[in-house]
């Protein structure tokens, strides 16, 4: 397999479509005036699609792909604590976290279609969870 995450092309283009769910938050995003928050959600799908082209193990764009989610992420869970529907989005927040480390042990089991299904779950629920944060008095983060 040589340092690559799956080794069909087609289970990787499958993560790569679903993480282009994550402009449907941000549109949403941008369209209530949340333009950081917005802005965070195009990232995620650009470095993404960086990633998910040819996902490699070890690679520079894996990183920041991981960084920029993670970033993103935490930014907006910040901005969640103070908001109206903090509590769904926390759960699918959770639920999208519990996927994305099952993904990781059936990845390590080399079980490529649960993986790549839990994966691709992961990107839906926590799109879902940003899209209904959005939705009720967001209360973004801003610490400037």
């Amino acid at each position: 397999m040589e340092n690559r995450v799956y080794p069909d092309k087609k289970l990787c283009n499958k993560v790569l479509y679903s993480s282009l769910i994550t402009i449907i938050p941000g549109i949403y995003a941008f369209t209530k005036g949340y333009y950081i928050e917005a802005f965070i959600q195009f990232l995620i799908v650009f470095t993404s699609i960086n990633y998910w082209k040819d996902p490699k193990f070890f690679s520079w764009e894996r990183y920041l792909d991981m960084f920029v989610v993670i970033f993103g992420l935490t930014y907006v869970t910040l901005g969640s604590l103070k908001s109206e529907n903090k509590s769904i989005f926390h759960t699918f927040l959770v639920s999208g976290i519990i996927c994305y480390f099952l993904s990781n042990y059936y990845l390590d089991q080399k079980e490529w279609v649960i993986s790549s299904n839990l994966h691709t779950l992961m990107h839906i629920l926590i799109n879902i969870g940003l899209f209904l944060l959005f939705m009720k008095n967001y209360t973004p983060f801003r610490p400037f």
